[in-house]
């Protein structure tokens, strides 16, 4: 699994990403759209130190009811 081209690829890669955000970071959804067993999820990344949110798309395929490609 990829999540994007500054974090480690992997679990250990998000986990280890996860631990060195501040504690004021926070992720809002703001729409999850899902069509057969492609997923999209729109949501807002704020608290990162940055003067504006970031808004993200993020495309998943989920197999067998478990995460299969980010």
């Amino acid at each position: 699994m990829r999540h994007s081209a500054h974090i480690a690829p992997g679990r250990e890669g998000l986990f280890g990403l996860i631990k060195t955000l501040p504690s004021e970071w926070k992720h809002e959804l703001d729409l999850i759209m899902a069509e057969g067993n492609m997923v999209m999820v729109r949501g807002r990344f704020s608290g990162h130190g940055m003067p504006a949110p970031w808004i993200t798309v993020e495309f998943v395929r989920m197999q067998d009811g478990v995460l299969a490609e980010h």
